[in-house]
């Protein structure tokens, strides 16, 4: 069981896989290098506090202070603490299939992280769609939103 691993290097030295942060479990799970023994057991560890998987929120809603920004349940989604607009995003990726990064959309995106660790937690390739600029510029825009975008 990964929680009675103790790790003998670097800044958690000493103490058990169950008692890191979360967040130093995910930079351990990718470096490289890492023995395969201590990847699995932080993957187990991972797992284990991700729980059963996402509680996929409930259908877009909109208010006047948010504009037209998909809305969801904020709470945690396979391990990542989700705000209301980051919910719905993640959310939307799951109804679609498919993760959409909007320019505007930071890399190190909390719902981008939860999409990668849910598809992770199942053993399949988390799929991402990258819009760039000059694309948003020239009208590009997720399936769902190309006819009604605000823009």
């Amino acid at each position: 069981m990964s929680p009675g691993v103790v790790l003998n290097f670097g800044k958690h030295k000493g103490r058990r896989l169950g008692d890191v942060p979360l967040s130093y479990l995910d930079w351990l799970e990718r470096e490289a290098g890492l023995q395969p023994w201590l990847r699995r057991a932080v993957r187990t560890e991972l797992e284990r506090r991700d729980g059963p998987g996402p509680i996929v929120a409930p259908a877009r809603q909109v208010t006047a202070d948010t504009g037209d920004l998909p809305l969801g349940e904020p709470g945690v989604y396979a391990g990542v603490m989700l705000n209301p607009i980051h919910a719905g995003t993640f959310r939307d990726a799951v109804r679609r299939g498919v993760f959409y990064a909007e320019p505007s959309e930071p890399l190190s995106s909390p719902a981008l992280e939860s999409w990668r660790r849910w598809h992770r937690m199942a053993g399949r390739e988390a799929p991402v769609v990258t819009i760039t600029w000059k694309e948003w510029a020239a009208g590009a825009r997720p399936p769902d939103e190309a006819e009604d975008a605000p823009f």
